[in-house]
């Protein structure tokens, strides 16, 4: 048991650095965050058995239970051809399936393409010119057996009406699809018989099997969709899970699919999403056992030690939902004719503003973590989203970005001299941003720009229309600097998205000189080793040119389960998220009643 010393030296910290975000703003945020990040008496090097390393205890699991978890908020629509954000898949994923799912990394390790594995279809055989996959689909693949589709099999009618559909309406397709974007890898798609699909690319593309698992891409509903139910508010899947209940609002109830191709998979009977929009409620319910976890990125890290201390029978370990597919949010300049910002000098000077390390020390919390004993790092962002295998680290290899990783490194006093060069003595501008779970972090960069005395950004908290539109204008729909969110199935799949013009948060609606080509050039490069030079490279560009900015990083943190869950977080999902990965890791939880509170079932 933790002395009672020790946990009010830990949460005075806490407080400390709360008491200075909540005085952060202006020209006081950077100061108030470094005052905030000092020294915290020596307890870094303290060892305090807080962490719990998760182990794969498959073989002792036992069927049944219902896990309980939280979430926001329930999609508008539960087709997944409709479905644009992480919501929608989160309820889609455990029902519908997929082409392929992705592996399971152990060990905070991604998993690679090569464990990649079979969902509907069984199996493929790739031509020696890499640009046709043949799959064949898995025999006796059944539907939900209730009406319309009555437990029938699944065929390639099923998978080609959800294709017809994707390529008319999904918000995706433009990724993939080569009629409709030239950086489209897939040409054709012919379903030869009842079990044979044939997809022809319209280039090389080795890691082809990462667009058969990637979440938005080929998710198969039963034709029964066009007519016979509607599958917005209705699920009927052939995945390791069926929707039982569904109540606006409140809950999703899903039941455990028998007949699903893996053994004795899942263990547990079911789940449920309940709806907690409220933070504090949704944590008083996780407080008092009735909700098992707060979803795999939704309990602040702030509250990770006094909640462990309130209740040390839960069980902390390392946030593993956290090591990814690329996805992060960046600051995107105005790309108008008068903008400022289309002076290189300018970008430069608000990167060498921002104190990456505090920002990143603050929000996850990361002393508060290391004086608790844990082990914690902050992981600064290039162009590239941190960890990813071909990433540059800014903070720690500077010198492999070339002349550009110095407009990483925070300094005032040089961002100064490029504003002073690029004759700018004084400049007011819009700073817009949508004020979700990242809109404290968005307000204190804000203030770190301002510390120039020459740089004003005006912050305007815009709503989601707004921010769409930003979104679709390619950099013309707005003044100033506002954020988005960039995502990609892959690493070259990060760059396209964001770098080329037909990419789908491209922040230039023409060409970047040499840097969208390149973009092109990785996609289609079929050698492993290259192509891995070619993203180390574009990062150097990048760094140099500096089009946009990435929020500074983050760190791999650290969440609570109940102790009765097994084998949560013992897993690596292989895409944005768990919730809504093909790898299903849900499907390896267990219920250990020998953990459970009196009482409980």
């Amino acid at each position: 048991m933790e002395s009672r010393g020790y946990w009010a030296r830990i949460l005075e910290q806490r407080a400390g650095r709360r008491r200075a975000l909540a005085a952060a703003g202006g020209l006081g945020a950077a100061a108030a965050i470094l005052a905030a990040c000092g020294g915290d008496g020596g307890e870094s090097e303290e060892k305090s058995g807080l962490l719990t390393v998760p182990q794969d205890t498959s073989k002792q699991a036992t069927p049944g239970g219902v896990w309980i978890n939280r979430i926001m908020s329930v999609a508008d629509n539960m087709e997944p051809v409709a479905a644009i954000g992480s919501v929608g898949f989160t309820h889609t994923m455990p029902v519908y399936s997929k082409l392929a799912k992705f592996g399971m990394g152990r060990n905070g390790q991604l998993p690679t393409t090569d464990m990649i594995t079979g969902d509907a279809a069984e199996s493929w055989e790739t031509t020696p010119d890499g640009l046709t996959y043949t799959l064949k689909m898995r025999r006796n693949h059944k539907f939900d057996p209730r009406p319309p589709t009555n437990g029938r099999v699944m065929t390639t009618a099923d998978l080609k009406f959800s294709m017809d559909r994707f390529e008319a309406g999904s918000a995706f397709r433009g990724e993939i699809l080569n009629k409709l974007s030239p950086t489209g890898m897939i040409a054709s798609i012919a379903y030869p018989d009842d079990y044979t699909v044939t997809i022809k690319l319209a280039f090389p593309y080795g890691t082809f099997p990462d667009v058969l698992a990637y979440y938005p891409y080929f998710n198969i509903l039963p034709v029964e969709a066009a007519d016979k139910f509607d599958p917005k508010s209705e699920m009927r899947g052939s995945g390791p899970f069926r929707l039982k209940e569904f109540q606006p609002d409140v809950r999703l109830v899903y039941e455990k699919n028998p007949d699903w191709y893996v053994p004795n998979r899942p263990f547990l009977d079911g789940f449920q999403q309940v709806v907690i929009p409220e933070y504090a409620a949704a944590l008083a319910q996780f407080e008092n056992g009735s909700v098992w976890t707060m979803g795999s990125t939704d309990l602040r890290q702030e509250d990770v030690l006094p909640v462990k201390q309130r209740h040390p029978e839960l069980r902390l370990h390392r946030n593993l939902a956290l090591i990814k597919a690329p996805q992060f949010q960046f600051f995107q300049f105005s790309a108008k004719p008068e903008s400022p910002f289309r002076d290189v000098r300018l970008r430069r000077a608000v990167s060498m503003l921002i104190d990456r390390e505090a920002v990143i020390d603050t929000f996850y919390n990361v002393q508060a973590f290391q004086g608790a004993g844990l082990p914690i790092e902050g992981l600064w962002n290039s162009h590239h989203f941190a960890l990813q295998p071909n990433w540059i680290d800014p903070k720690s290899n500077a010198k492999d970005l070339g002349e550009g990783g110095k407009y990483f490194q925070f300094s005032v006093e040089e961002a100064k001299k490029l504003l002073a060069a690029a004759g700018v003595t004084s400049l007011s501008f819009p700073f817009q941003y949508l004020n979700d779970a990242t809109g404290r972090q968005y307000e204190v960069i804000a203030g770190m720009i301002q510390q120039s005395g020459v740089l004003q950004p005006q912050i305007q908290i815009i709503d989601r229309p707004t921010h769409r539109n930003f979104q679709a204008s390619a950099g013309f729909g707005f003044d100033g600097i506002w954020p988005q969110t960039n995502g990609g199935h892959n690493e070259e799949g990060w760059f396209l998205n964001m770098y080329h013009p037909a990419g789908k948060f491209t922040i230039s609606s023409k060409p970047i000189p040499e840097i969208s080509d390149m973009t092109l050039a990785i996609r289609q490069e079929p050698d492993a080793n290259k192509r891995n030079n070619l993203i180390k490279d574009i990062q150097r560009k990048l760094a140099l040119e500096m089009p946009n900015i990435l929020l500074p990083g983050y760190a791999i943190g650290f969440t609570l389960h109940q102790p009765w869950l097994r084998n949560f977080g013992v897993f690596v999902s292989g895409d944005l998220n768990p919730e809504w990965s093909s790898a299903r890791i849900y499907t390896e939880y267990w219920y250990d009643k020998s953990q459970a509170k009196s009482g409980q079932s």
